[in-house]
């Protein structure tokens, strides 16, 4: 067995998008101002001494917290869009997320609505060396694992990566945007939520759709894998597997600071895994490319039209599309907007891989992506008569974002860069 390298292209990919995302996010609405008296005024309000803000008071926590969590993937992919792994490396990233950062404070200097600070490029900073810290030792971890003989056998398996990929997804889609914090006070608020009204029962219905298309994808791929991987109790394995890890994900929801554990969202996703069972039975413990298509096209389609249209209330009158993408968002927290598109993403990026993944031709990318714009789209103008929804293109942006990574992914998956060939 031979281990063959693979390239970092998605990797690089994804981290110029960060950084894109990064600059646009902090620089929107755009409201420049190049008059001499404006940007002296904004030079003369940067608040220089770290940590504090505005007359001397303290920054807040959820700010600080909110920018190290930011550039910590950040951190990550640019260390994994190099060749070498070693500490200096970090030291490069490091000093690149430096360099972003003050670049963003200094042509805020320029924008009407924005302030630069000191604290912003320290926290920034440290969370690029917390997570490029992180590749490097995780870096070393995996490629042990990967000598292991037992880890090699099940890697050669057709369905290791999709549920590997599975895997992945259920974890980001339950832990992002990954602000962890260890705050008793955070956790027993939390509970005494849970407590007082354990099924949320005046929770607007939102991304129960998305959740129960992902775990049924999750349990059904972890089915098959288990069978083919010449499992006993396969059925039984594959859904307890799933199973225990919508209830894990959502118990480490307690020390995620915008994330809020619930029995209801727990209930759904062990629904989901008993829907991905009872597609296996129907199935027969496999599928064919027709089945995996209709699967991912409808569970698509019904999944984001849930998230978008919610809450289903008809207004009076209607909203245009904004053509600016997260100009409807800017004000709210980072980590709340970036919570929102990659849950998006994480909504199509099942059709991109499922599709690719059995179309060796462009037919694959072209249906997914032809799929990702009628649903996004349609749904986008049709939230113009919703109440409370802010109709804009960032959904439709997030959709063929989700759908490029799942097919680019999947492609990766089944050339020979990353199989592992006998």
């Amino acid at each position: 067995m031979q281990l063959l390298n693979s390239n970092n292209r998605l990797t690089t990919i994804s981290w110029l998008a960060f950084s894109v995302f990064i600059v646009y996010g902090t620089l929107i609405p755009f409201d420049f101002c190049f008059n001499e008296n404006s940007i002296a005024s904004r030079v003369a309000d940067i608040q220089w001494i770290p940590f504090t803000a505005n007359e001397g008071h303290r920054s807040s926590l959820s700010d600080v917290i909110q920018n190290v969590m930011l550039f910590i993937p950040w951190g990550m992919l640019g260390f994994f869009a190099y060749a070498k792994r070693n500490w200096a490396d970090v030291l490069k990233i490091v000093s690149m997320g430096m360099l972003l950062s003050s670049t963003v404070e200094l042509l805020q200097l320029l924008t009407v609505d924005r302030i630069s600070s000191v604290t912003d490029i320290i926290t920034n900073t440290t969370g690029s060396f917390i997570g490029a810290a992180i590749a490097l030792k995780t870096h070393g971890s995996v490629l042990r694992l990967k000598e292991y003989e037992s880890f090699q056998r099940y890697v050669g398996k057709r369905y290791f990566y999709p549920f590997a990929v599975a895997c992945l997804i259920v974890i980001i889609a339950g832990l992002q945007p990954f602000d962890f914090a260890i705050d008793p006070g955070m956790v027993w608020g939390k509970l005494k939520k849970i407590i007082a009204d354990p099924f949320d029962m005046n929770l607007v219905i939102k991304d129960e759709g998305i959740v129960f298309y992902q775990y049924s994808l999750f349990s059904f791929i972890s089915i098959i894998f288990f069978y083919k991987s010449g499992q006993r109790y396969a059925f039984f394995k594959g859904t307890v597997f799933a199973l225990s890890t919508g209830v894990f994900l959502e118990m480490i929801q307690f020390v995620v600071a915008s994330r809020m554990p619930s029995i209801r969202d727990a209930g759904m996703a062990s629904i989901g895994c008993l829907g991905g069972l009872l597609l296996t039975y129907l199935t027969r413990r496999d599928a064919s490319s027709t089945t995996w298509l209709w699967l991912a096209t409808v569970g698509t389609i019904l999944g984001v039209s849930i998230r978008e249209l919610s809450p289903f209330r008809i207004s009076g009158s209607y909203q245009q599309i904004n053509l600016i993408p997260f100009l409807s968002q800017y004000q709210n927290t980072a980590l709340g907007v970036l919570s929102d598109f990659i849950e998006v993403i994480l909504g199509y990026f099942p059709l991109g891989f499922i599709c690719n993944y059995l179309y060796d031709s462009p037919f694959g990318l072209r249906f997914a992506g032809t799929i990702a714009i009628i649903t996004s789209l349609s749904l986008e103008l049709g939230q113009g008569w919703i109440q409370t929804r802010h109709p804009d293109i960032t959904a439709i942006v997030a959709a063929l974002i989700g759908v490029i990574i799942g097919s680019f992914l999947s492609s990766e998956c089944k050339n020979s860069k990353i199989l592992i060939r006998s």
